[in-house]
């Protein structure tokens, strides 16, 4: 018998109030089983019923005929699971990125992450090199005009209302918090103990931010 047959056949045969606490245990089996999760015990799904006001692991393990029926249920879930193991979802390195609802704090992120493979696999590719040439040659000399280009260049250069919003959401406490992130005396940006950032990196949208007397949340 299918376990929603299941369901069906037990309300049937329960009070009104005894069906939809059935109704409440087995949208929470679901649930489990959609999060990869095969924990179909009185415990856990007590638990988790009475954090949403359905029977807790006490009324489900009751000798009465509304606890016989909630048994009689996970039952159903842990038999029709007992060998069907189900693989969890595995998450993307850099899926905290892509979980940052502001559209404009996520491209940023995105982009910088972005910016660090390609140093990255530029660094492995200079490690391939055995031989190293090294020009000699003096460079060319920066003229007064091309200076005064780059310096009016920097100058004019201006941050939008968003972007400067965007920049302060990305090295907020709350943005670190959400997605597990830390940052040391040197600006660097880990997470679980790994460089996502490198140093310098707080420093500069600080530096950015100071700028413009912009306080970060």
């Amino acid at each position: 018998m299918k376990l929603d047959e299941k369901l069906e056949k037990l309300v049937l045969e329960s009070t009104a109030k005894t069906g939809k606490s059935l109704t409440t245990l087995h949208n929470i089996c679901k649930e489990q089983y959609e999060r990869g999760s095969l924990d179909f015990t009185i415990a856990t799904i007590g638990r988790l019923s009475g954090e949403v006001g359905g029977p807790k692991e006490n009324a489900i393990r009751n000798k009465t005929r509304s606890g016989d029926k909630y048994k009689t249920l996970l039952e159903a879930w842990q038999n029709e699971y007992k060998k069907k193991a189900r693989p969890r979802a595995i998450r993307k390195k850099d899926q905290w990125a892509e979980d940052i609802q502001d559209h404009q704090t996520r491209w940023l992120a995105l982009d910088l992450i972005n910016e660090n493979r390609k140093l990255h696999a530029e660094n492995l590719k200079y490690k391939e090199v055995k031989v190293l040439q090294i020009d000699m040659r003096k460079p060319p000399l920066t003229t007064g005009k091309t200076i005064a280009a780059r310096e009016e260049k920097k100058a004019n250069i201006e941050f939008t209302a968003s972007e400067l919003k965007s920049l302060s959401h990305a090295i907020s406490e709350e943005c670190f918090d959400a997605f597990g992130l830390s940052k040391d005396s040197r600006g660097r940006v880990a997470q679980d103990g790994q460089e996502m950032f490198k140093v310098g990196f707080v420093g500069a949208i600080e530096k950015i931010l100071d700028a413009y007397a912009i306080e970060e949340k």
